[in-house]
């Protein structure tokens, strides 16, 4: 097996530095693709070797990254990681991670080589330089190397897992809301302008509405409150997924189920599903708000889970309650790398504040600060009924075992496809500015030759040919052009750390 020493080691090369000058001064000679090395009579042996010698260069230069290497420097990093099957052995063994983390980190550089990556433009930049450091890993002790895989998983952002997990749990048959919206009902915010709709609805059947009531009076998790509420009207099992705000405002039982809620927070502040809430102001309050601060926005409510799914998705129970085949309506909360900070903050606005009362973590990466956190949290006596608990899922690979994973080298393929691509549109592009640049100014010279030549312009010919105001504002045109060029000559010169000194002809022997 090939050892550590083996590996080819990443070099940092600034811009200001000799290697960095040696790049720019390759790419001006032989141009971005070696295409002006024929013009400067070098042989094709030659040429080759010089694009040789400019491509390593763009391999160990991932953290110089401005402007358009950024793509070009996460592509070249993916394809050696992808490539090199001798370094994958030795990343995996040292490393102590599988083929589906390894890769995971593969396809967020080459979404970043194709422009799709839920990061922006510096996080793209320290996600590189830090799958730079994962690729030097001769010098790092084992803990470092831990650190640095949480830190690459933790750059990858909460947005994109959010995304590959729903996608993933969908594709196993999960039904779930993602990023539902709740609002927050409170004595102050409902007020006493809807008397007459409560009346009504109490009038039209006590029991049920006083059944009602008390439902939302005695729990606080709303998810189960309206689960109960309507399996109570319905005689079903109330699937969340499938509720519209079309449906509540055709049924008098379900708009039973609001004004029941409504009056039951006038006592204690109650959650409402949006649906719900949505329903409640086309009717209740004729469109107008009930007067909430603002909704509150939850990562998942997951409908319900079966056994065959936990096992098709891989998820690995790691602390705390465990997911029932029975739970219907449960919060899901999904972090990249979860540690005691997130367990606490999450299960304090949740549980504690907004009153849910089963809640259950999927990270890609947690620490053992967070499983002492949740043991300690359920062990309280204040807290006793209540349900949190945390899976690992890795989002590759339940993709992989769902069969929708995306193909690492089919992914590298059309990256550098599209990279290619890209860099022709813009050649092209140049190309076609220079073109229209040039035929502008043939158009230009042509049209004022007779003004370019010094011995044409006499006092009779200004006097004669043409009128004194038509050359007073060309003679004007000529002044603005060259105010125009020496103020960009001035800012350029301060942004050039290496401005090209020009010799005096006149001062040559």
């Amino acid at each position: 097996m090939v050892s550590v020493d083996d590996l080819i080691i990443s070099l940092r090369i600034d811009e200001t530095s000799n290697l960095g000058k040696l790049q720019k001064q390759l790419e001006a000679l032989v141009g971005p693709k070696g295409e002006k090395a024929a013009a400067l009579g070098i042989d094709p042996d030659l040429k080759r070797d010089l694009k040789i010698m400019k491509d390593r260069i763009i391999k160990f230069t991932p953290t110089v990254l401005v402007g358009e290497n950024i793509k070009e420097a996460s592509l070249s990093l993916a394809g050696d990681l992808r490539t090199n099957k001798n370094l994958t052995d030795v990343m995996l063994q040292r490393y102590n991670i599988n083929i589906d983390k390894y890769e995971s980190f593969i396809e967020e550089l080459l979404n970043i080589s194709m422009g799709i990556s839920k990061m922006n433009n510096d996080q793209s930049k320290g996600f590189i330089a830090e799958m730079t450091k994962f690729r030097m890993i001769a010098d790092m002790i084992g803990g470092d190397r831990k650190t640095l895989v949480k830190r690459l998983t933790r750059m990858k952002l909460e947005a994109g897992f959010h995304e590959n997990i729903v996608k993933a749990f969908r594709e196993a048959g999960i039904k779930m809301l993602s990023k539902p919206l709740m609002f927050e009902l409170t004595k102050k915010s409902i007020g006493k302008s809807f008397d007459d709709v409560v009346d009504e609805y109490k009038l039209e059947d006590p029991v049920k509405f006083a059944a009602l009531k008390e439902i939302f009076d005695k729990n606080s998790d709303m998810l189960k409150a309206i689960s109960e509420a309507y399996e109570y009207m319905k005689g079903d099992i109330f699937d969340i997924t499938e509720i519209t705000q079309d449906m509540i405002e055709k049924d008098k039982d379900l708009r039973m189920i609001i004004v029941a809620q409504v009056v039951s927070a006038i006592k204690k502040s109650n959650w409402m599903v949006e649906q719900f809430y949505k329903a409640g102001k086309s009717f209740f309050t004729k469109g107008k708000r009930f007067g909430v601060a603002g909704p509150a926005e939850l990562d998942t409510v997951v409908h319900r889970f079966s056994r065959e799914a936990l096992e098709q998705l891989g998820l690995d129970h790691i602390v705390g309650s465990k997911i029932d085949e029975a739970t219907l309506n449960f919060l899901g909360e999904f972090k990249t790398v979860a540690g005691k900070s997130e367990g606490n903050y999450e299960a304090t606005k949740r549980m504690v504040v907004q009153g849910y009362r089963e809640m259950y973590f999927f990270v890609e990466e947690y620490t053992d600060e967070l499983k002492n956190y949740i043991e300690e949290f359920l062990s309280k006596e204040e807290h006793k009924g209540w349900k949190i608990g945390v899976y690992k899922i890795l989002p590759r690979l339940a993709k992989r075992l769902m069969g929708i994973a995306p193909d690492i080298d089919e992914l590298l393929r059309t990256a550098k496809e599209s990279l290619e691509k890209e860099k022709e549109e813009k050649e092209e592009e140049t190309e076609a500015q220079k073109e229209f640049m040039n035929e502008a100014m043939r158009e230009f010279f042509g049209a004022t030759e007779e003004f370019v030549k010094p011995e044409k312009i006499t006092k009779e010919y200004l006097e004669g040919k043409e009128s004194t105001d038509k050359i007073s504002d060309l003679v004007d045109g000529f002044e603005e052009m060259k105010d125009i060029v020496e103020d960009t000559n001035k800012k350029v010169s301060k942004i050039n750390d290496e401005p090209e000194v020009l010799e005096d002809p006149s001062k040559e022997t």
